[in-house]
């Protein structure tokens, strides 16, 4: 009696797992299935339809130097298979169960821009079947996948990512793919703190025209076309930070092309003006490897500020250059030319010294009072005298002969520093229309270029 009652607690809970309807549909369809490598349909000349649905949801990581963006999905997909259809009536009603992802067969879709070999879902993945075949796999997808960065507005830029799903064994002949047809929203896509996600667009990529070639002799022309069907997401990323770069770089330079003008207004006796300018050239030169060690290299276009901190360094190797030739006229120690002292002295150049209130007595020899000589400027001046002249000039009542050259004197010491200071006022004045006729080349670039059509452009360029 008391084995009856062991045999009977062994068997019913055997027998209850053998008549339980989900586990014994599980094994009947995966016993039946067959093999995995095939597709589940009756006539292999058919294509199977794929329907797709895998918009980002999360934005990771944008690391522009690289190009490369991190991207998180919810990818779903679903087909019919034809191997996993029964009559619900049989199983007690049973119209719903989960199979794991590696029993069955599976469309290979596969992320074109991907840099890794990850599957958008792992084998382990437990998928939805219903009676009448309709698979549907769910998962959460990360990829990290290429993207190009478009420099040329920078930091005023925004970019176009795109996430470009395809069978990698099966053309448009043995796999369509489909989107799932819905609208999509940017509300509930997490961004990081630097871009913010401005738009989304899918698009249907039938098979195309590509690898065109001409026949010789004026022939026809043939084309190869992309076998596989593709869908298509693009995400359109704005930068968020660009207040940063106005405050770190773009403010900080554009004082600094400024003070490049304060160099024409120190004095030649301070002796700072030329290790004045170089360190401003120096400052820009740094603030443009900041921007171009932010950006990835990129043969299409450079960035507008790029380009813009490029034309200051410019301006600042002229503002040098003009530096070393004021200070070769104030210390210079030969007689005026008196050719030049005519030039200076005509109608023209007397107007042009009215307009920019340029005082002078040496130069322009009006009735004005002249500038005291401080006792260090005259010791400089003894020493020059002593080294051009040989015996010091007597001058008596006669006239001096024509003949004999005429030699330096303290009159021409005046005459020359009053010509540097000249060159520091003209200086300071073309610098400064250098400067803003940059900032105007930059304003006009920001203002009248449509970023729109520039990267419209480029994508074409890409399709071709």
């Amino acid at each position: 009696m008391a084995n009856l009652v062991w045999l009977f607690l062994l068997l019913v809970p055997a027998s209850l797992a053998y008549f339980n309807p989900a586990e014994k549909l599980v094994g009947d369809l995966l016993r039946r299935y067959g093999s995995t490598c095939l597709r589940p349909i009756k006539n292999q000349d058919d294509p199977i339809e794929v329907t797709l649905d895998a918009p980002p949801s999360a934005v990771f990581e944008f690391v522009e130097l690289l190009q490369k963006i991190t991207l998180q999905t919810h990818f779903t997909m679903m087909w019919k298979d034809g191997k996993l259809t029964w009559d619900a009536d049989e199983y007690n009603g049973t119209d719903i169960i989960q199979l794991p992802l590696s029993e069955i067969w599976v469309p290979d879709i596969v992320v074109v821009e991907s840099t890794d070999a990850s599957s958008p879902c792992p084998a382990s993945t437990l998928v939805t079947v219903t009676s009448d075949g309709t698979v549907t796999a769910t998962c959460l997808f990360m990829t990290t996948t290429f993207c190009r960065i478009l420099v040329k507005y920078f930091p005023f830029d925004y970019q176009h990512c795109s996430l470009t799903y395809r069978s990698w064994v099966y053309d448009h002949s043995m796999l369509h793919l489909e989107d799932r047809g819905h609208d999509l929203h940017v509300h509930g896509v997490v961004v990081n703190g630097v871009w913010e996600l401005a738009d989304l667009e899918v698009e249907h990529i039938d098979p195309a025209p590509m690898n065109c070639s001409h026949g010789s002799g004026g022939g026809e022309t043939t084309c190869e076309h992309s076998p596989h069907s593709q869908i298509r997401y693009t995400v359109e990323l704005r930068r968020t930070q660009s207040l940063f770069y106005w405050i770190s770089i773009f403010l900080p330079s554009c004082l600094m092309s400024f003070m490049n003008i304060l160099v024409f207004c120190l004095p030649v006796e301070s002796g700072e003006k030329i290790s004045f300018i170089m360190t401003n050239v120096l400052a820009l030169i740094l603030f443009q490897q900041l921007v171009s060690s932010s950006l990835p290299p990129s043969g299409d276009d450079h960035p507008l500020i790029g380009n813009h901190l490029a034309r200051m360094v410019i301006s600042g190797c002229v503002a040098i250059v003009c530096t070393v030739g004021v200070l070769k006229v104030h210390y210079r120690r030969t007689p005026f030319p008196k050719t030049l002292l005519r030039i200076l002295r005509s109608p023209f150049v007397s107007c042009l010294f009215s307009i920019i209130r340029f005082e002078s007595f040496y130069l322009r020899g009006v009735s004005a009072r002249p500038r005291a000589i401080s006792p260090l400027r005259r010791a400089s001046h003894n020493d020059s005298v002593k080294t051009h002249r040989r015996d010091e000039v007597v001058v008596t009542r006669g006239i001096a002969s024509q003949s004999e050259p005429r030699q330096f004197c303290e009159e021409d010491m005046m005459r020359w520093e009053e010509l540097a200071r000249l060159l520091d006022w003209v200086m300071c004045i073309v610098i400064t229309l250098l400067n803003l006729s940059f900032y105007a080349i930059l304003i006009v670039d920001l203002v009248t270029q449509n970023p729109d059509e520039y990267h419209h452009g480029i994508g074409e360029e890409e399709d071709h």
